[in-house]
């Protein structure tokens, strides 16, 4: 019998923040990190919404993740040809009226290093039961209409045994700050990051 389940949350106390604290050090990452998430959970309302999914096994937390819920999605949100053709942007305009959406976004660097992925763990161990966990919990949430988890390819296989399809993305950059002074030396050579 499986004894794990997810609860949804808004926030975290300091005995489930410390559950955490080995898998920071292990990451390199600072115990700040709670604080940053409860500012975006702060700056939540009607339209987004940020929350904890924390999982349980045996009623003690092993594991937890950072969603972002938009409600009322409008596809012309990710899909640029709908808002340049003027036809499309009016009849995605007006299905999106009548067909409010809700998408559930979980980031792996969300505020976080990359190193941290989307989800903490109680242990690098309990790692598959606890996205086992997460992907059952909103694949059963009737309120989501669409989900999107980046995340990297070493996790391919939860993803897969969960019903998730796969859509690649380009891969992450790293670059050598110690060569720039400040960041204007390295906007100069990038005009487009500049322009944005």
């Amino acid at each position: 019998m499986n004894n794990t389940y997810c609860k949804m949350g808004i926030s975290l106390t300091d005995q489930e923040k410390e559950v955490f604290s080995h898998y920071l050090d292990q990451k390199q990452l600072s115990s700040d990190i709670w604080d940053l998430f409860q500012e975006w959970i702060v700056l939540s309302n009607s339209k987004v919404n940020f929350f904890y999914l924390k999982v349980y096994q045996h009623d003690q937390l092993i594991g937890l993740g950072l969603f972002l819920k938009i409600n009322s999605f409008d596809l012309r949100t990710s899909y640029s040809i709908l808002r340049k053709n003027a036809i499309f942007n009016t009849i995605t305009s007006v299905l999106s009226l009548f067909s409010p959406k809700c998408l559930y976004v979980c980031l792996r660097n969300l505020i976080t290093a990359n190193i941290s992925r989307p989800f903490f763990f109680k242990e690098t161990e309990m790692k598959g039961v606890v996205m086992n966990a997460i992907l059952s919990y909103i694949k059963r949430d009737k309120d989501a209409d669409i989900v999107s988890i980046i995340d990297t390819k070493d996790n391919d296989s939860y993803y897969e045994i969960a019903g998730f399809h796969k859509y690649p993305c380009p891969s992450e950059s790293w670059f050598d700050v110690k060569k720039y002074s400040d960041i204007s030396e390295y906007l100069k050579k990038h005009k487009s990051l500049r322009k944005n």
